[in-house]
């Protein structure tokens, strides 16, 4: 993006005048800025636009003048929005929190707050909510529609992992993991995850929503013997063939999924370390 100041404030200038209804001609500086935003993240969209399969495409549009990369970036978020509806109002049909009060209370209250609020004109940089909600993937370098659009689509990933399994044994494993898990901040699918990638690992039955003594004992000698990079490597192994096996090798939710291999490498290379797997898994 190399565009002159004077463009910019142009533009800057238009969106007062549209923020105002043109009754002023003055604005405070925190405004001027806002709009400054809304200028800049529009013409961002251009340089790196996500595609709506959850890949990062490479922007190669070239404007000879800014007004014509703000507008068209501007029509990228209008569209990002139109697809985010859309991919929410499919998912919520058959959304299951299985009674995590934070997962239900961000997905089912707070996100159609973002549609209800989103200005993609005067303020398309601000995602409007909180999403308390962590989701596998990090998108703090995300905002506005950018964010909400990739966090939905995370959380799409995340329910058709967990379509796959009974909801009896989802609650089961999460009861395991925590009884109080619906008040707690959790990523049910992270905890499902975690639990079936170790139980292949050892080769032990994954229909059992709770580990034995034993399991235990055969997965702290098996991590013993690795190191965090081997370790790491065996269970992305695991989730290659859960993936291909259940889901039909989805590329897309393989990678997503494998955000999670690495630091859960390391959490079970500590607690085994310190006897403490149970406390994990």
């Amino acid at each position: 993006m190399d565009y002159k100041m004077q463009e910019l404030l142009a533009l800057v200038k238009d969106l007062a005048d549209r923020y105002t209804g043109k009754a002023s001609t003055s604005i405070t500086y925190e405004t001027a800025q806002q709009l400054m935003g809304a200028v800049l993240y529009c013409i961002q969209e251009n340089d790196s636009e996500e595609g709506m399969n959850g890949t990062e495409l490479s922007g190669q549009n070239q404007f000879s003048t800014a007004r014509e990369a703000y507008e068209a970036g501007n029509e990228l978020v209008k569209a990002k929005v139109r697809k985010a509806n859309e991919l929410y109002s499919e998912m919520i049909l058959d959304f299951n929190d299985y009674g995590n009060v934070a997962y239900h209370d961000t997905v089912v209250k707070g996100i159609p707050e973002f549609f209800r609020w989103y200005d993609p004109v005067l303020d398309p940089q601000n995602n409007i909510i909180l999403m308390d909600y962590m989701v596998l993937k990090p998108l703090q370098e995300k905002k506005g529609v950018d964010v909400i659009y990739s966090y939905l689509r995370c959380i799409w990933l995340e329910q058709k992992f967990l379509r796959q399994f009974p909801e009896s044994y989802v609650r089961e494993v999460l009861i395991a993991y925590e009884p109080d898990y619906e008040f707690l901040f959790i990523n049910p699918c992270g905890v499902l995850l975690r639990k079936v990638l170790l139980s292949m690992l050892i080769a032990t039955n994954p229909s059992k929503t709770k580990l034995a003594p034993a399991d235990y004992e055969k997965a702290e000698a098996y991590i013993k013997q690795r190191t965090k990079e081997a370790l790491a490597a065996d269970l992305s192994r695991q989730l290659e063939l859960l993936v291909l096996n259940i889901y039909e090798d989805d590329k897309e939710l393989l990678q997503y999924l494998r955000n999670i291999i690495s630091d859960f490498a390391a959490e079970l290379q500590n607690a085994a370390s310190n006897h403490t797997l149970n406390h994990v898994i």
